[in-house]
Parts: C-alpha cells; sequence; structure tokens
C-alpha cells in the first residue's frame, strides 16, 4: 500500500519491504516485512538523501505518536499532494501558541512542504509539542507588542531562511500590525498597510460595505447617555464583543453603556441575529461556508428556505466585497432580517473570530491549500 502511494515520489522507493526489495543487499531493513523505514538507492544523492530524512522523521513522528487515523491520513496527503514549488518558501506565523488553534495553521502548512518560521514571546520550552513539531524556527521576542523586537526577528529569519512569502497572526486585533509588517518586508501574499485602514474601525469599515453596494443596517456611535435615553426603541451593539443589547429596559441599555468600547445604536431587533463564516481565496471565491445563530428569540433548527435565503444573501454580500484586491483569509458577518429584507449588521475579519468554521475537521488544510496557492502566484510573477 504504502509502495503504490510514494512509488511516485523519488527517490522514496517503499516503506514497507516484503523481502522482494530491488536494492537486494543494500537495503537498510534487512528483508524484514514489519519493518518501516525508507530503502535509499546504492548511490544516493545529496538532495536524495534530505528528502529521505524529512520523510523517515515525519512518518516516524506520526506512527510513535498516538493519534487518531485522520491524523494518519493528513500526513499522507501532505505528501502526495504537496507541490515541489511550495518547499522553497517561507512563512511567518506570530504567536504561533495563542489562540490554541494555531498550531492546526503551522502544521498543515509543514504538511505541505512549506518552511514554517515563528516568533512570540513564550520560551521555545514552554510551547506546546504540537507547535514544536510543526515549526521549524522559532525566536522568542521579550515584548510581543514591540514593532521593533519583531521586525528585527523577522529580519534575521530573512537573513537565514531567504525571503519570507506569507506571514499572519490569525487575530483580527492585529490586523495593521500583520500589514504593516508585510509592507516593510514587501509581503505580497496578505492585506498591505494601505488596504487594511478599511477594516480597523466601525466608521470605515461601515463606509466600505456602503460603497460595494451592500445591504447594511443604519447605525450611529452611543457616544453619550442622552442618545441612549432619547432612543429606547433602538438596541445597543457592542462591535469588540460582539453583543447585541436588545432589552426594552432603558436602564439595562444605560447598565451595558461602556464609553471606551465602539459601541453602536442600531434598530430594535427583529426576530433572529445570525452568523455567517467563509474562508475566502485570493480570487474572492468562498471555499467554505457556516452558518448558525448568533442571537434566536427561540432556540430551534433552522428551517431549509430560512438557510437558503441566508446563504443566498452573505455570498452575493461576500462576492461584492471581495470584487477588488482580496487576500485568502476568513470572513465573519453578522446578519438579520429587518422589515422583511436581509440586512448586513457588521464583518469581521480573522481566524479568532470564524468560530463555526473552525469545528470543520478540514478547513485547516483548506486554508493552507489557498494560502500555498496565493503564495505560489505571487511568486510566479515576481521571477
Amino acid at each position: 500500500m504504502w509502495t503504490a502511494l510514494l512509488s511516485s515520489k523519488a527517490p522514496v522507493v517503499g516503506l514497507l519491504c516484503t523481502g522482494t526489495c530491488t536494492y537486494g543487499s543494500h537495503c537498510v531493513c534487512g528483508g524484514h516485512a514489519a519493518s518501516i523505514t525508507v530503502c535509499p538507492p546504492q548511490h544516493p544523492h545529496k538532495d536524495q538523501l534530505k528528502e529521505e530524512q524529512r520523510l523517515l522523521t515525519f512518518f516516524s513522528f506520526c506512527f510513535r505518536k498516538k493519534k487518531t487515523h485522520a491524523f494518519q491520513n493528513r500526513f499522507l496527503y501532505g505528501i502526495i499532494n504537496k507541490r515541489e514549488s511550495w518547499e522553497c518558501m517561507n512563512f511567518l506565523i506570530l504567536s504561533p501558541q495563542f489562540p490554541a488553534t494555531n498550531w492546526n495553521f503551522c502544521d498543515r502548512l509543514k504538511l505541505n512542504g512549506i518552511n514554517t518560521l515563528g516568533i512570540g514571546y513564550e520560551p521555545y520550552e514552554e510551547l506546546r509539542i504540537e507547535v514544536r513539531h510543526a515549526l521549524q524556527d522559532y525566536i522568542q521576542i521579550q515584548q510581543y507588542q514591540s514593532y521593533d523586537a519583531v521586525l528585527r526577528a523577522a529580519a534575521f529569519f530573512t537573513y537565514r531562511y531567504g525571503r519570507i512569502n506569507g506571514m499572519e497572526s490569525f487575530q483580527e486585533s492585529r490586523l495593521f500590525f500583520d500589514a504593516r509588517l508585510r509592507t516593510d518586508f514587501h509581503v505580497e501574499s496578505g492585506c498591505m498597510l494601505s488596504e487594511v485602514q478599511q477594516f480597523l474601525d466601525s466608521g470605515t469599515r461601515r463606509a466600505w460595505i456602503k460603497s460595494c453596494n451592500v445591504a447594511i443596517t443604519p447605525a450611529r456611535r452611543a457616544l453619550t447617555l442622552q442618545q441612549l435615553h432619547g432612543n429606547w426603541l433602538c438596541s445597543l451593539y457592542d462591535v469588540q464583543m460582539e453583543q447585541l443589547f436588545a432589552s426594552d429596559d432603558v436602564e439595562e441599555l444605560v447598565k451595558a453603556w461602556k464609553p471606551e468600547r465602539q459601541q453602536l445604536l442600531v434598530p430594535k431587533l427583529e426576530g433572529s441575529l445570525y452568523i455567517w463564516e467563509a474562508l475566502v481565496d485570493h480570487r474572492g471565491v468562498p471555499q467554505s461556508t457556516a452558518e448558525g445563530y448568533l442571537y434566536a428569540r427561540q432556540q430551534r433548527q433552522m428551517k431549509k428556505e430560512e438557510r437558503e435565503e441566508l446563504s443566498a444573501f452573505a455570498e452575493e454580500a461576500c462576492r461584492k466585497l471581495c470584487k477588488q484586491a482580496w487576500s485568502c483569509g476568513f470572513l465573519h458577518m453578522l446578519i438579520w432580517k429587518r422589515q422583511g429584507h436581509w440586512e448586513l449588521l457588521d464583518i469581521h475579519i480573522g481566524a479568532d473570530r470564524c468560530v463555526l468554521l473552525k469545528e470543520q475537521p478540514d478547513i485547516y488544510q483548506l486554508w493552507a491549500d489557498c494560502m500555498c496557492e496565493e503564495m505560489e502566484g505571487v511568486r510566479g510573477l515576481n521571477t
């Protein structure tokens, strides 16, 4: 089985030798059927030895760890479907330890052959075993919020491994930080500094949505308590916490009002508030979607007609928003139906916001494939 899968990937010939190995007495497994190893040629080339050692390390790690069969399948997927052009690319991951699911992105990139590099404030010894295995190299910095420290660490990686083809932190709160670093290192895969300005503030974000001809709920900033007392028919929406306070009691809205946060006064909630999430590739095409409730007056399953209407509106809005320059990433939408019409309440960019998509088992591998294709396309244009 393993020979059939890997025989097309020279110089790997077989992993389970049945005693009839083509190398005869030169086979390192000695003809034992139970030996798990790679049979090298009699006069191996230096690059072939490097490839064999990499495969042997991966194979031994996967089958020594007490993982599920799906973990072994991901290992085989990375060997069979990776491209040789992906092995020459470097991807920088900021804070690979946080959130806790970030190691999945590192792992799938490494299975695709990408050279994964990490920068964080945790000591290397305190990183999870999955994170340490998924990273090729890691640099600890004392102040994670210091841009100068991250800049110096990324410059060292550039000196040691060559040009960085992609970088990501998977956190919406660090969009500006990531875009600034991409701009300084001329990393064209991902949002640049000039493109990320429209996502940073709720005001500029809503203006960008309107310019894309997407139906959006009218709202205004809740700056004073007088606005709350004079608008008792409105709901209070917290942008950062993604919470909607729809109480009929004005005093409840006053208690929920925080002047230091971005909070909006929106029309009173009618019905349910929906979530629609998508993984969008660099062409603006959704590769995987998920929908659900953020707030529902009645705990019930979404009807088929309701789901179809929601998906149709969300996909059309996604197509309009991603019509211009877009990078592979996650899109999180808040949608509701007001006065018989679907409207967009707000959107968020970042993997940490997409809670529904993370429940899909193949979303990390799908993101890695989309990111590798984007980096490969940018690299092809620059060569």
